[in-house]
């Protein structure tokens, strides 16, 4: 299978997941529940590029199949089933799920609420320092009416372990799914300052940090010097962070853009957020955006619609996966369509749909793998089975879809038998 592929759904569908769950109303009333089942089923291929014979059999074939992800206090559990009897599962016990103090929004409140404190507690003289009265405002946070603003120097920025250690576990957690993560950590991990460093603390009338400014030289180990402009805050659902770190010579850069904003209403919520980042590294550029839109009518019958976005451009070429829910609340569940679309140099690859249902209650499907490994080979054997059940046509079709980059980046899907 093509894991990158499946890797960049799966990250917009987190997206998505996660998104939802800090906004909608009815989930916010399942936060009290022991346990949740998340049912996706009727999978569709809308569109296959072209190929419209091989796309009415390979639905035909999908028809039976379901996926079900329940959690409870102890337990999550991946299921895929046919026609209700299991094909695969994974159990993960709670000691095993992803830290969540380690996810993105989690990650910027360390960010801001812990790393850049520290560092300015740290580094605060003996004497005691003035507010400067002078308003500002930050993109999406409340309007701030002073500033305190010390310097840092490249001793005290070495010294400030207490700040900086908070920030490389965000700062990695934040970064885990880009391809060059590795490089960023490793850059990250032996952070220095080059020059004195400004810190601002952006206030309200009683002395609370709005927001943080930070800016100078930077480096990693005395290498690869960079000029440093952060600006950052975070209120809420609402948050702002711009992170430049132009290289001081030669065109290199690093860019980071996190902008979430909650708008409340009386008849619906709507909630936008867009992270971006961009790399240019040696005339090579690379960038990746994540924008989320949703709406969350409340006015009677509960309805949350909306997308998902992740688009990447490498090498001047853009590909964009885009999920859009329709749910409805309804006798405490959601439940709708969700459909995903993949566009590579705008043109519209494929494009599938599934139903899906959350509910209160845990599943009592039988046991299952205690590793992914295990999970993998089961799954890997359940598509070895669906693909022998298609006839040759649609075994062919199949292949070529999972072992052609020219296919999945836009090429028509073939129609009539292909020698390999």
């Amino acid at each position: 299978m093509r894991w990158r592929t499946a890797l960049a759904l799966a990250c917009v569908l987190a997206l998505l997941s996660t998104s939802c769950l800090a906004f909608s109303d009815t989930l916010d009333a399942m936060n009290g529940l022991d346990a949740l089942t998340l049912r996706l089923s009727g999978f569709s291929l809308i569109q296959i590029n072209g190929a419209q014979a091989g796309q009415e059999m390979i639905n035909r074939a999908l028809s039976p199949l379901s996926a079900e992800v329940a959690v409870d206090a102890e337990t999550a559990r991946l299921a895929l089933l046919n026609d209700g009897a299991e094909l695969a599962a994974l159990r993960l016990p709670a000691s095993a799920w992803p830290d969540t103090g380690t996810w993105p929004h989690a990650a910027l409140r360390r960010v801001l609420n812990e790393a850049l404190p520290a560092l300015f507690d740290a580094c605060l003289p003996e004497e005691e320092l003035t507010p400067e009265a002078r308003m500002a405002t930050v993109r999406n946070l409340p309007t701030s009416i002073q500033r305190t603003t010390l310097t840092v120097t490249p001793a005290q920025f070495g010294q400030a372990e207490g700040a900086l250690a908070p920030f490389r576990t965000a700062f990695a957690a934040m970064c885990a799914h880009l391809p060059y993560a590795d490089a960023l950590n490793a850059w990250v991990s032996a952070l220095t300052a080059e020059s004195d460093l400004t810190l601002k603390r952006l206030e309200d009338a009683d002395g609370r940090a709005v927001a943080w400014s930070l800016s100078g030289r930077i480096s990693s180990g005395g290498q690869d010097v960079r000029k440093l402009t952060f600006t950052g805050g975070i209120d809420g659902m609402n948050a702002y962070v711009s992170l430049k770190l132009p290289a001081r010579s030669g065109k290199n850069s690093f860019e980071l853009t996190v902008d979430l904003k909650d708008k409340p209403g009386k008849k619906k919520n709507t909630w936008s957020g867009t992270v971006s980042l961009k790399r240019v590294l040696n005339g090579e550029s690379w960038t990746i955006r994540d924008t989320v839109s949703l709406t969350d009518e409340h006015a009677g019958e509960e309805r949350l619609t909306g997308s998902v976005k992740r688009e990447s451009v490498t090498d001047g070429i853009k590909t964009v996966w885009t999920a859009a829910p329709d749910l409805r609340g309804e006798n405490g569940r959601l439940a709708g369509t969700l459909k995903v679309t993949k566009k590579h140099a705008q043109t519209q690859v494929w494009q599938a749909s599934a139903a899906v249902s959350l509910s209160p209650g845990a599943s009592t499907a039988a046991a299952a793998a205690d590793s992914v490994s295990a999970f993998a080979a089961a799954l890997t054997d359940a598509w070895i089975r669906f693909r022998a059940s298609l006839p040759a046509d649609g075994q062919r079709l199949l292949d070529h879809v999972f072992r052609s980059d020219a296919w999945l980046n836009g090429t028509s899907a073939p129609v009539a038998p292909i020698d390999e």
